[in-house]
C-alpha cells in the first residue's frame, strides 16, 4: 500500500507505541487501529499548555515527538492527529488529513477550520475509518464509520451528517442534548496547510486556545478527569480547577498555583514550569 506524507522509522515506532502502551499486534486492520485509538486517548492528554502560557512552538514532527512521547506531554488537535498520523502511515496505513471547522460553542455563522482530522481507508469494500484522537473530551474511545448514519458508543451517540454547504458535520448526541462538534470537506491537505493556522491560533490575542486551558485525560469508557481555567463564580475571577468525571458523577475542586502544578504532574505525568 503507498504511503503519502510524513511517516516515523522503527525507533520511534518502538517508542510511540510505548508511550501509548500498545504492545499488541501492529498489522494494518480495524481492530488494530481501534485499539491504538483507544490506547492514545487513555495516554496522551489533550492539552494546550504552550499556548495558554504564551510559549507557542511549530508543528515540525521532530518537535511535536520531542513533546509528546519523549517529554511525554500531550497537545492539541493540530499536534496529536498531525502526529498520530506518521505513526499509522509507517504502519502501513492509508491517511488521509482533512481541515474542519470546529461548531460547537462558536458564535460565526460559518467558523474558521481550526481542527484536523484523519480519514483511513481500507481495500475491503467496507467504510473508511474517521480517526480523530485531538478532540479532548468529545472524543469516541474507538474510530466512526467513515458513513452516515448514528453510531452508538458506551459515553455517546455520534452521527455522520452529510450538510449543505458544509461537507459532512459531526454530531453527538448524549443526555445533555446534541451537539454539532466539526464539520469537514474532502479538500486534499498536508501537514504544511496547518501551519499558517497553528501560527494563528498560537499568536492571535482572540484565539480560544489563549483564552482558556483545558488538560484533558479519558480514563475510561465513561471516564475523564480534567484541569482547566474558568471564572469562579464566588469571587468572579479566572481560576484553575480541577474536575473527575465518571459518568454522570462530577466532582470539582478549585486549585491553587502549587496544587495547579502539582495535579498536572499527579493526574498527567506532566512537568511544567509556570513562569
Amino acid at each position: 500500500m503507498p504511503v503519502f506524507g510524513e511517516t516515523l522509522d522503527a525507533g520511534r515506532i518502538d517508542a510511540y507505541l510505548s508511550r501509548i502502551g500498545h504492545a499488541g499486534d501492529r498489522a494494518p486492520t480495524r481492530a488494530n487501529l481501534a485499539a491504538l485509538q483507544k490506547a492514545h486517548l487513555l495516554a496522551v492528554p489533550y492539552e494546550n499548555l504552550n499556548i495558554y502560557f504564551r510559549h507557542p512552538s511549530g508543528l515540525a514532527l521532530d518537535g511535536v515527538y520531542d513533546q509528546v512521547v519523549t517529554r511525554r506531554r500531550g497537545g492539541y488537535c493540530f499536534e496529536l492527529n498531525g502526529l498520530f498520523a506518521p505513526l499509522l502511515r509507517a504502519l502501513g496505513y492509508s491517511v488521509r488529513e482533512f481541515f474542519a471547522r470546529w461548531i460547537d460553542g462558536e458564535k460565526d455563522e460559518v467558523p474558521v477550520r481550526r481542527h484536523r482530522i484523519l480519514r483511513v481507508d481500507f481495500n475491503d469494500g467496507r467504510p473508511s475509518l474517521l480517526v480523530d484522537v485531538g478532540m479532548g473530551q468529545s472524543s469516541p474511545l474507538t474510530p466512526l464509520q467513515y458513513a452516515p448514519g448514528l453510531q452508538a458508543r458506551t459515553e455517546a451517540v455520534y452521527e455522520i451528517r452529510p450538510e449543505e454547504g458544509f461537507g459532512f458535520v459531526l454530531v453527538q448526541r448524549d443526555a445533555e442534548g446534541e451537539k454539532r462538534l466539526y464539520s469537514w470537506d474532502e479538500a486534499p491537505q498536508t501537514a504544511r496547510d496547518f501551519d499558517g493556522t497553528h501560527h494563528l491560533l498560537s499568536h492571535a490575542e482572540d484565539s480560544p486556545f489563549r483564552k482558556t486551558l483545558l488538560v484533558h485525560l479519558r480514563t475510561g469508557e465513561d471516564a475523564a478527569k480534567s484541569v482547566f481555567s474558568a471564572t469562579d463564580p464566588q469571587t468572579g475571577k479566572e481560576g484553575w480547577f480541577f474536575m473527575r468525571r465518571t459518568g454522570k458523577d462530577r466532582k470539582v475542586f478549585r486549585l491553587s498555583r502549587e496544587k495547579f502544578v502539582g495535579a498536572l504532574e499527579k493526574e498527567f505525568g506532566i512537568a511544567y514550569a509556570i513562569d
